[in-house]
C-alpha cells in the first residue's frame, strides 16, 4: 500500500511501508534547476517528518542498470547499502540529511 505525498505533472512521490520500514518511490516527469530547488525543499520537509515520527532512515530500491535513478537518489542523500538480484538497496539517514540540505 502506497501513501501518495505528491502527484502532479512534475513528480509523483510515494511511500510504501514494508514491515514498518518506509520505502520511497519517486517518478520524475520533468526536471530543471528550478524544479530541483523546489523538490529539495519538499524532500527536506519529508525527511524531517520521517525523523519526527521515529524513522531514522528511509530506503529506496533501484534497478542496478538504472544509472539515472541511482544518481537521482544519491543527489538527495541516499547511499548504497547492498546490491542483490539486479537491484540496489539505498538508504537515506533522515536524522542528519534533512539538516544538511540547504
Amino acid at each position: 500500500m502506497f501513501e501518495t505525498l505528491i502527484d502532479n505533472e512534475v513528480v509523483r512521490l510515494r511511500v510504501q511501508y514494508v514491515g514498518g520500514v518506509p520505502y520511497v518511490h519517486c517518478d520524475v516527469h520533468q526536471w530543471n534547476k528550478t524544479l530541483y530547488k523546489a523538490f529539495k525543499q519538499v524532500w527536506k520537509r519529508f525527511l524531517h517528518q520521517m525523523d519526527g515520527v521515529g524513522h531514522p532512515c528511509v530506503f529506496s530500491l533501484v534497478p542496478e542498470a538504472d544509472k539515472k535513478a541511482l544518481k537521482f537518489n544519491k543527489l538527495f542523500g541516499f547511499r548504497e547499502v547492498e546490491t542483490t538480484q539486479g537491484a540496489v538497496l539505498l538508504m537515506c539517514d533522515t536524522e542528519t540529511v534533512w539538516a544538511l540540505i540547504h
